[in-house]
């Protein structure tokens, strides 16, 4: 540091001071440093923080800074108890390793655990060793459905990838921000995203992203946390509306109705009566679709509905994002049947919309036998709406489905069944992150009296190859 100015506009990630020696006390250190461009270096040797002038010694050494560490808490072995096993611990250094890797493309990278190479990242100088550097890390399908932000105002400047709605997850476990290169979690940004994002997620989904922040370093704190992984702006009001704004602008192809339908839809060619006579009928027909054709099952009063014509049907949503349905056959109608009771719909009235009560079901019987209520209808082929005596209900059948199947585990789990197990033709390939990888690697045994078979594949990838019967 030259000038006290510079305390004001930090750039440098810094390192807690604190925390090397910390780790020295508790294992056997090497660090070795030399000058730039001297050629000469020195070596210190620590055991447990205990070191003398003659562990301290001249050598050979490149530019930079090396730190060896072994035998981590030898001299404490009540601490070691607090150790995870071998696979976290190394999921945890590998993803520490692989967030690195995405901030600084002009650094290449080589990780070895047990004598194998388990990432090895060249330099990215260019924008295609960049990108293939981010499939390495993220996964192939990332870098292939995301798209590209470039943008700048007069203090900040934003790049990165912005993930597909259709490749939403369930968890935030796919967002990664950088500011003036630091990995942070900031609850700004994350704000002003979901704002990007809304109406085009479904239900809870969590966007994946992975985003670069230049913020000029007067305006940026970033000695507010710790472990620095929160910072503080000056305008947080602006940096929200900047990374709202230029994020929705990528995003806004994903809600804009193609030329010919809004053409179609243009008020001034509206026949109202004939707008009004087509709303009747195709109401009439969904309603009709519904009246059940057998005496059970959910499965056919959802197909019914799933066939019917919808105002809002998948065909008038903008071509550059059509939602697929995961739900194409009757096997999650089928396993959430036994919780919702079909209703019995009588043809659709416009001046009296009502159900015919005289085909409904006793709501104490609906209420003993299916805990969910009254199947009334499909949304999007994704949620099941209801009702029972506390009022509408929205069942997700996906989560349904998978709430059904866990529940029926933990029963076979608890008495020791044994899981019929169904070989897969086709062996399913799931990515994951690194430390989901590793964890399970270390769970396999666990997974496999469940039903599951499963094997690491590649770097950050598992395959699949039997599932519960």
């Amino acid at each position: 540091m030259f000038d006290a100015q510079e305390l004001a506009a930090i750039q440098t990630l810094g390192f807690r001071g604190e925390a090397l020696a910390s780790i020295a006390a508790v294992s056997r250190l090497v660090l070795s440093s030399s000058q730039q461009d001297s050629g000469i270096g020195y070596e210190v040797s620590i055991n447990g923080s205990a070191y003398a002038e003659q562990d301290i010694k001249a050598l050979a050494h490149q530019r930079g800074t090396r730190v060896q560490i072994r035998d981590l808490f030898f001299n404490v072995p009540a601490r070691r108890k607090f150790l995870k096993s071998v696979g976290t611990e190394f999921g945890h250094i590998e993803e520490v390793v692989r967030k690195v890797a995405l901030s600084h493309f002009d650094v290449g990278f080589k990780l070895v655990h047990n004598g194998q190479v388990r990432l090895e990242l060249p330099i990215a100088d260019s924008g295609k060793l960049r990108a293939q550097r981010v499939k390495r890390i993220l996964g192939a399908r990332f870098i292939e459905t995301s798209h590209w932000l470039d943008d700048s105002s007069i203090h900040m400047q934003i790049s990165g990838w912005l993930g597909h709605p259709s490749e939403a997850r369930g968890q935030a476990d796919l967002q990664y921000l950088f500011v003036n290169g630091r990995m942070v979690k900031d609850k700004t940004i994350s704000h002003a995203l979901r704002m990007a994002y809304e109406g085009i997620l479904h239900g809870h989904q969590h966007p994946a992203y992975l985003l670069f922040l230049q913020v000029d370093p007067e305006r940026l704190d970033v000695n507010v946390h710790p472990t620095k992984h929160e910072v503080r702006f000056l305008a947080q009001r602006e940096v929200h509306e900047f990374v709202r704004h230029y994020a929705r602008q990528v995003l806004a192809q994903f809600k804009t109705a193609p030329a010919e339908l809004s053409s179609a839809l243009h008020p001034a060619q509206i026949n109202q009566n004939q707008f009004t006579s087509d709303l009747q009928s195709t109401l009439k027909q969904t309603a009709l679709s519904l009246h059940p054709v057998s005496s059970h099952p959910l499965s056919n009063e959802l197909s019914a509905v799933k066939s019917s014509p919808s105002i809002d049907s998948g065909t008038h949503r903008p071509a550059a994002y059509q939602h697929q349905s995961p739900y194409q056959g009757n096997e999650v109608q089928s396993a959430i049947a036994s919780y919702l009771q079909p209703a019995r719909i009588a043809a659709y009235n416009a001046t009296n919309p009502t159900l015919n009560s005289s085909n409904q079901p006793s709501s104490t019987t609906a209420v003993d036998e299916y805990p969910l209520g009254i199947a009334i209808a499909q949304l999007h082929g994704i949620y099941v709406l209801a009702q029972n005596t506390d009022g509408l209900i929205m069942v997700d059948m996906h989560a349904a489905h998978e709430r059904i199947l866990l529940e029926q585990l933990k029963v076979a789990w608890d008495n020791q069944l044994n899981w019929k197990v169904q070989n897969l033709l086709v062996p399913q390939i799931v990515e994951l992150t690194a430390l989901q990888t590793s964890r399970v690697e270390e769970l396999q045994d666990v997974l496999s009296q469940l039903g599951l078979e499963v094997d690491r594949y590649g770097e950050n990838s598992v395959v699949i190859r039997a599932v519960p019967a």
